[in-house]
């Protein structure tokens, strides 16, 4: 490779990851142990994948691509004395050669699983792999209405019937005495999320059994093993590459691999806005429809200058805002500085971009991005109760969602949003909804809960 072509236009900035704690890479410098290669012939890059290629006298290899580097035709090369450096760390004791011993892997998922050390993570540093266990999924069957899509012709057929749904799909449980908050959770092979729930209270209150096995059959105590994380089988992507989960944990201290959090749930959850897709799948709207949806937003247009607070509040000069700008924290010492024309074109230039986010669809609701969560009520009964049918707290068409205890129907969307996904269903944490305290007992974070009894996951 020639030294001249990389210059400043050609570096990569990278998010604080396990990836580059692992390496030791200090934040805000340089660093040539990885390198990213963007693909245009695929005849080269095959040769680059089987050979590799050398830089300032330092071989690299292939180490893997994201989900999104895929998409945009982009490899992640790493240093080869580097890899063999750090190998068992990264892979937590496997090695490439051992996982084609035990049957390979899909390729776009083993990348994909290899990316996850690369992922923006901060630390997690009391994270302790001994309090933690691996069960199976929550699933059950479901019955409903769905449509049924071909897998041949790609033809669809809407059918009433009952289907197999897995309701904790990349979803773990954490104590609250251990986070707080709900949390994407990385480790070696592991992602998903932990979503708080005190399963040692369910158990104390209904009396059950704490034993439960694991994937690979061992039997636990919660209460005597002080189990305080309970990961699930769709949340560990290489479990069959592991004797058993001892073996992990043995793997996981003895290889210093370490856990990182992402995407925690904030004090203050923000108001989103809807976006074009989910426009677009509103097939039966009338034109007053769409003036109402529309309001908000020609409302916060007509009256962005109306007084003193609606600017600063376009100007993001707010309690909420922790981190202001040397400008918004001129402002709002000293607000005359509105007549000020730097301010001006500033305003005009934040009403500029409003009407063009609003143009592409991008529209204000009274919405949350909040994460998605299934009844783990119900998933305790069917864990430690051994319910094939368990009730839980939801019935069918019915979630929770306290950020909206005035509302007792939520449209829920997800984005992307992959199909015509608007499934409106009844809120329970509305006050008359939920007089009896129960639901807002085992599920006190700001997330969405969905019932086991319903189609929605």
């Amino acid at each position: 490779m020639n030294p001249l072509l990389l210059n400043d236009q050609s570096v990569v900035s990278s998010f604080d990851s396990a990836l580059t704690r692992t390496l030791g890479v200090i934040p805000d410098t340089r660093t040539d142990a990885i390198m990213i290669v963007q693909v245009y012939y695929f005849d080269l890059f095959k040769d680059l994948l089987v050979s590799g290629f050398t830089f300032n006298g330092k071989r690299y290899r292939y180490f893997t691509s994201s989900a999104g580097q895929i998409r945009t035709k982009k490899a992640v090369f790493m240093q080869v004395d580097i890899w063999k450096q750090y190998e068992t760390n990264l892979l937590c004791g496997l090695t490439i050669e051992k996982i084609n011993i035990l049957g390979g892997n899909n390729v776009n998922k083993h990348l994909a699983y290899m990316a996850l050390t690369n992922s923006a993570t901060e630390p997690w540093t009391d994270f302790d792999i001994e309090r933690s266990i691996v069960i199976d999924d929550f699933e059950t069957e479901v019955s409903g209405t769905y449509d049924f899509i071909d897998e041949i012709n790609y033809s669809t057929t809407r059918l009433n019937g009952t289907i197999p749904i897995n309701h904790t799909d990349g979803a773990g449980m954490v104590l609250p005495s251990v986070r707080t908050k709900n949390v994407m959770f990385r480790a070696p092979w592991i992602k998903g999320l932990l979503g708080v729930f005190d399963f040692h209270a369910f158990i104390a209150e209904h009396g059950c059994s704490p034993l439960i096995r694991d994937v690979y059959g061992k039997e636990y105590d919660i209460i005597k093993d002080d189990i305080c994380i309970i990961f699930t089988r769709s949340q560990f992507k290489m479990h069959k590459f592991y004797h058993s989960w001892k073996e992990y944990k043995d793997n996981f201290r003895r290889y210093n691999c370490t856990a990182g959090l992402c995407n925690e749930e904030e004090d203050r959850i923000k108001n989103a806005k809807i976006n074009y897709q989910m426009l677009q799948t509103l097939t039966d709207i009338s034109p007053e429809e769409i003036e109402l949806l529309a309001e908000k937003s020609v409302n916060r247009l007509n009256n962005l200058c109306a007084s003193v607070e609606s600017i600063k509040d376009a100007l993001g000069i707010t309690p909420y805002n922790t981190r202001m700008t040397p400008f918004q924290q001129a402002v709002k010492l000293y607000p005359a500085l509105l007549n000020d024309p730097y301010a001006k074109d500033t305003l005009r230039n934040i009403k500029n971009s409003l009407v063009k986010k609003y143009r592409s669809g991008k529209l204000e609701l009274q919405g949350k991005y909040t994460f998605i969560l299934p009844d783990f009520y119900a998933a305790c009964e069917y864990w430690f109760k051994h319910e094939k049918e368990p009730a839980g707290l939801l019935r069918d068409q019915e979630v929770y969602c306290r950020l909206y205890q005035q509302h007792d129907k939520l449209d829920c969307l997800r984005s992307p949003h992959l199909y015509k996904e608007h499934a409106v269903r009844y809120n329970t944490a509305a006050k008359e909804s939920d007089s009896a305290g129960l639901r807002s007992r085992w599920f006190h974070t700001p997330a969405l809960y969905t019932s086991s009894h319903d189609l929605i996951q």
